[in-house]
């Protein structure tokens, strides 16, 4: 999805970064994006970082990240099951206010056909 521009942004829970000690990501930084082979297919350079609660997610930013139907209500659903499963390993549950880390990015070299 990256690489034929349909996704240009990406979300990630702010607790997981912290229990992980991961530093967040910063504008400018870059980022290779690998297949599920881990084979590089492009590199994307960060554009904007902004932490939200998950209820302050927009209709915008879903449209960004390029996933099912592009609807909020689909983002919130992907998100929220999947939110759920990644923080249980941390002994942490899902809620409205959780902050989540939104990361707007742009394709600046592909590797790949596209």
């Amino acid at each position: 999805m990256v690489l034929r521009g349909r996704k240009r942004a990406t979300a990630g829970s702010l607790w997981v970064y912290e229990d992980e000690g991961e530093t967040l990501p910063q504008k400018g930084d870059f980022s290779v994006i690998t297949n599920w082979k881990g084979e590089a297919q492009c590199i994307i350079r960060t554009t904007d970082i902004t932490i939200k609660p998950f209820n302050e997610i927009t209709e915008s930013f879903a449209v960004l990240e390029g996933e099912g139907n592009l609807s909020l209500s689909f983002w919130q659903d992907a998100h929220w099951h999947f939110f759920a499963r990644e923080l249980a390993q941390y002994g942490r549950e899902p809620h409205w206010e959780m902050p989540i880390v939104c990361e707007t990015f742009e394709c600046v070299y592909p590797l790949g056909n596209l």
